[in-house]
Order: structure tokens, then sequence, then C-alpha cells
């Protein structure tokens, strides 16, 4: 089940996030970094049982909107107390209620909020109806969440516009439904960003609205906002710095600019020499090298790949092994048999790679079999 950056599973805390950021997840890993946390400050309080007002003491009879109070207090507090304790569909069915019984009331708008939330944390989930909840809470202009529930607006959409590509032929109606979605997401995330600039959520914000361009193929209006995330001082510490980095090197690689694409790789590893993106970085400037006919250079990178904790568990493990034994670099020694791979599936930004253009060894595998 993939994480909103924006929410959090366990809701004790109900996020807004990529929450894409919150995250996520849940704005939530394949193709894009799809599942990290937010940091504890980017949630959104979860829902409170106390938030409806309460009734007067029953020491008389109630009125009838004093009655009406406390079935949307009931109903409220039902709803949020299952939320907070995960029990999702049992949320869901509170909050619909309540949105049916009470759909002229102030907090039912709250409600849509906390319902596409659920939405969301269901396994799997169900993002086009987590959108349409966010929406119709939009519709409120007050809103109490309007800012958590534009951001996870966006994540919903990221997220339905990938699930939904993958697999769609070309020119289907899948396929248009899912651009669709992924354009809207691009829209979503610059209206947040124009009305909540300084944002806990805004580095999720930039970093998803880049995702969406980039799996619409506007390669450098992707590349823009990464750098804009990366080059903007005030998000220096934001988490998905890394990916943004490794993200813009695979992006420049697709504009053919190797140099621009070596040297944000460098960046991810020189600032970020701890991070799981290190070895893809190694691995992507090993190709460059090998592409600019530099096999001695690609060597030098492919040694500190090996020499990774864990090399021998990671997806990369088997093309590298392929590489060497395809005599590609023939300074190695071959430390394995011929491998084939399809790409790298672990880490967040792995799996951008693997979504923008697999690392294909079976056809070096072949060859070798061959010789």
């Amino acid at each position: 089940m993939k994480k909103n950056p924006f929410s959090k599973a366990n809701l004790l805390s109900i996020l807004a996030s990529m929450s894409f950021v919150g995250l996520v997840t849940t704005w939530t890993d394949t193709v894009v970094a799809q599942n990290r946390q937010p940091p504890q400050a980017n949630r959104p309080g979860k829902p409170n049982p106390q938030q409806p007002p309460q009734t007067p003491a029953a020491s008389r009879k109630m009125t009838d909107e004093e009655k009406r109070k406390e079935r949307l207090r009931a109903l409220f507090a039902d709803a949020a107390n299952a939320q907070n304790n995960g029990a999702y569909s049992l949320a869901m069915e509170q909050w619909q209620k309540l949105i049916k019984e009470f759909p002229n009331d102030p907090l039912t708008s709250s409600a849509r909020y906390y319902l596409g939330l659920c939405y969301q944390e269901q396994s799997p989930p169900d993002y086009a109806n987590a959108a349409g909840a966010f929406r119709k809470a939009l519709e409120d202009k007050e809103l109490k969440e309007q800012e958590e529930a534009l951001v996870n607006l966006g994540w919903s959409l990221t997220q339905l516009g990938i699930s939904s590509v993958e697999g769609a032929s070309v020119g289907s109606d899948s396929d248009k439904n899912a651009k669709g979605s992924l354009v809207e997401a691009s829209r979503v995330f610059a209206s947040f960003l124009d009305k909540y600039p300084d944002s806990p959520s805004a580095d999720r914000a930039i970093f998803y609205a880049a995702e969406a361009e980039s799996r619409l193929g506007n390669t450098e209006k992707a590349v823009g906002l990464y750098n804009q995330l990366v080059q903007n001082k005030k998000l220096a510490k934001s988490p998905l710095i890394p990916e943004a980095l490794f993200a813009l090197g695979f992006s420049y690689e697709e504009l053919k600019q190797p140099k621009l694409a070596s040297e944000n790789y460098d960046a991810l590893i020189s600032q970020h020499a701890k991070h799981p993106l290190v070895r893809d970085a190694n691995v992507r400037l090993g190709e460059i090298a090998l592409q600019m006919d530099k096999p001695e250079q690609a060597a030098a990178r492919y040694e500190k790949v090996i020499a990774s904790p864990d090399f021998k568990k990671a997806p990369l493990a088997d093309y590298i092994y392929s590489r060497y034994a395809c005599g590609d670099v023939p300074e190695f020694q071959v430390r394995a048999g011929c491998f084939a791979i399809d790409g790298p599936n672990a880490h967040e930004g792995q799996k951008i790679s693997a979504s923008r253009g697999s690392f294909q060894a079976s056809a070096c595998f072949e060859g070798c079999q061959g010789d």
C-alpha cells in the first residue's frame, strides 16, 4: 500500500501529505518518490471528537436544535475515534452518515476532508474517491483544513495518474484519464504553492509537481521544478533534496546533457553520502562514463557500487555483474555469472530511475551467452 506523505497510516494524528506530501504518500515507490513520511510538523491535527458544540446539560427537555447538535456531535466523535484508531471502513461509514444527515452544516466540509483521508488509507487506496472528497470539501471557502485538503488533492491526483497510466495503451481512454489527473495535479500544486508558499509541505508540493510533469513527458518543465526545490535555501533541509538531485540527473540524461546530469549525481554523492540513492547515482555515473568511452571512470564508479553495504542483495547487483561479464568494463575481474535485470525496485529514487528508463541488461546477457 502506498503511503501518503501528507497523511499518516496510524492516525493518532492525521496528516496532510506529496499525504506528497504532509506525506504522502500520503502526497506516498515505483516511478515516483511516493512514500516519504513528512516531518511531524507537517501533519494536520487528528479529528477532534469534541469539535462539535456541546449540548447543554440534560436537566431539561432538549430542543430540536439541541438534539440536532447532539446527533452531529455523536457522529463526528464516532467517526473521529474510528479514524484515529485505524478503523477506516467504520470511520468512512460514520463520515458518510454525517454528510448525508447534515449536508449544510459547516462541519460537513471538515467531514469530507477526513473522509478523503480515509479513502487514501484504504488497502488498496481509493485515490479517485479521495480526490472527489477533497474537491467537494474545498468548495467551502471557509473550510478549516483548506491547506491540507489542497495538498492532499494534489497527492491523490498524482497517485491516480501514476497508477492509471501504468499498463494503459497510448491514446486509450485510460491513458487520457491518467494524463488528465497528472495535469490537474500539477495545477493543484501550483495553486497550493501560490496560496501557501511558506507551508511545511511546500517542498513536497514542488517535488510531486515535478514528478507529475515528468510523467507527462514535460522533462524541461520538471527540471525547472526540481531546480526550484534544490536551489531554494529555505528548503535546504528538506528530506526530498536527495531525490530531487537524482531526478535532476536522470532528467538531464533524458535531455542529452550528460555534463549537467553528472553534476547533479555528484552533488547527491558529496552532499548526502549516506543516502540510499548514492549507489544508484554511482551506477548512472558509470553508465555516462561508458557512453563517453571512458571505461576507467566507469570502472571506478562500479567499484564504489560493489563496495557499498549489502551490494549483493541490491536490485542492481545482477546488472552490475552483467556489465562485467559482458566485458563492458574489461579492467574488472568477473565476480559473478552473467545475469539479467529489469530495473531497480527497492528505494523510492531507484524506482524513479526504473520508471524513466529501466536498466536493461538482458541484451547484454544474451550477448554473453552467444560468446
